[in-house]
């Protein structure tokens, strides 16, 4: 009787302890799953984005000749936004700040709504969120056709016109980040939850290093 408790005791701590195994194993591969993955040996080239000319928030001349060379993130804002775009700025200017010592990584913030954003209002909208601007750049256009041809042609991105209402005003626009290389060719798109944008700097880098 006395070896059937214990046996029966042993064979329930036999158990206990293979389910603690199982349940550390499993939070592991959890925790294994959610960290940014190394770049692959090559990221993929999935467009070339054409040259183009445009204006910055200093009202001067700049496009993509301004960019050959350099590894660059763009997006795409409107400073009237009410809804995800000051997030996306606030994500942006830490992101920055992050790559304050990669001299090879630039950021491009593009207006879809260049009726409003003038140079001078992007100035503002560039102090507002601590920009660099020798390295983060805001970009306009008097062509708005011209500039979205480029998102949808050039970026690949959606963008749409503005849709008012009584209590909004609202542009639909795309909301990822996209990674360029010193090519100009588009290597990614990137959401802004905390370990897509760990994902992009290790990409970024990576293709300064490439």
């Amino acid at each position: 009787m006395n070896s059937n408790i214990q046996a029966s005791t042993g064979s329930v701590l036999s158990m206990s302890i293979l389910l603690k195994r199982g349940c550390f194993l499993l939070l592991a591969l959890f925790f294994i799953s959610c960290q940014p993955k190394p770049p692959t040996s090559e990221l993929y080239v999935i467009a070339q984005v054409p040259d183009w000319q445009l204006k910055n928030q200093d009202a001067k001349s700049f496009g993509s000749a301004d960019l050959a060379g350099k590894v660059y993130i763009a997006n795409f804002i409107f400073s009237r936004c009410p809804s995800v775009c000051p997030k996306m700025l606030l994500d942006t200017a830490k992101i920055q700040e992050r790559l304050k010592e990669d001299k090879g990584i630039a950021l491009v913030t593009f207006t879809v709504e260049p009726q409003f954003d003038t140079p001078e209002v992007l100035t503002k909208l560039a102090a507002k969120y601590g920009a660099d601007t020798q390295v983060w750049s805001f970009i306009t256009h008097e062509d708005k056709e011209a500039l979205f041809k480029l998102y949808r042609d050039g970026y690949k991105v959606n963008v749409s016109d503005a849709q008012p209402a009584q209590d909004l005003y609202d542009i639909a626009h795309s909301e990822k980040m996209v990674l360029v290389d010193k090519k100009g060719q588009i290597r990614g798109y990137y959401g802004y939850e905390p370990e897509k944008v760990e994902q992009l700097i290790i990409d970024a880098r990576h293709l300064v290093e490439d």
